[in-house]
């Protein structure tokens, strides 16, 4: 490649030019690159852990921030909440009618909800749960890292998103499978929840066990009221 500056004719991997000592590189296209190699990685590692999430959720959170570390594990987290985000409001916005809960449908045709702010309402699920698990540690002084908590909590909302959204844009007419699905997906929830608060947040079971359901609790509140 060529300075932009003196249009010397430099190495691709250089860092400033040799003539006349200009940077190679703007520090927005480093960011740019430093961003797209995390994301490539963090992709990397949500298609390698789908195994042991969809397998068994009672020690994926554990299991997952163990082989992948804090870094990695952050990545993971984050991108696990932002899918959920993205795939559980195709079904209500975009889709057909949810049988289970027509009044949801309503809600968004009433307010006119833009995709943008359907997906930051969903948004609030995931988030939430990581972040009311980051204020129970620190209240009770867990030793858990941050990435633990949006690692729990990604894995945790993901087959409620995929259900949710997948009712919706398939027009599953029968209320008693949608019902079945989200109860299926409301118990890996809280499986998931609670072992990864206790094995990964490092919180006391004894604290975990009533926890749950009042951060589950606290979420629903939250996300229908909004």
């Amino acid at each position: 490649m060529f300075c932009q500056h003196c249009g010397h004719q430099i190495a691709a991997d250089a860092e400033a030019c040799p003539s006349c000592g200009a940077r190679a590189r703007s520090p927005l296209a480093d960011v740019a690159s430093e961003v797209r190699e995390k994301g490539i990685v963090a992709a990397k590692d949500v298609v390698s852990s789908l195994v042991p999430i969809l397998i068994d959720p009672s020690t994926a959170p554990a299991r997952i921030s163990r082989e992948l570390g804090e870094s990695r594990s952050l990545g993971v987290g984050v991108a696990l909440c932002l899918g959920f985000a993205l795939v559980a409001p195709l079904g209500l916005v975009f889709g057909f009618a949810v049988p289970a809960a027509p009044e949801l449908e309503l809600t968004f045709e009433r307010n006119g909800l833009y995709a943008a702010l359907v997906f930051l309402r969903f948004l609030t699920v995931p988030t939430g749960l990581a972040l009311a698990s980051f204020a129970l540690r620190k209240l009770f002084r867990a030793s858990g890292p941050l990435a633990g908590d949006l690692l729990t909590a990604g894995i945790a909302v993901l087959p409620l998103g995929l259900v949710i959204g997948g009712v919706g844009l398939l027009g599953v007419e029968r209320p008693a499978v949608t019902f079945a699905l989200l109860f299926a997906a409301l118990c890996y929830l809280i499986v998931c929840l609670y072992t990864g608060m206790t094995s990964v947040g490092g919180l006391d079971t004894k604290v975990g066990t009533p926890a749950v359901p009042v951060l589950l609790a606290g979420i629903s509140w939250l996300w229908l009221n909004l």
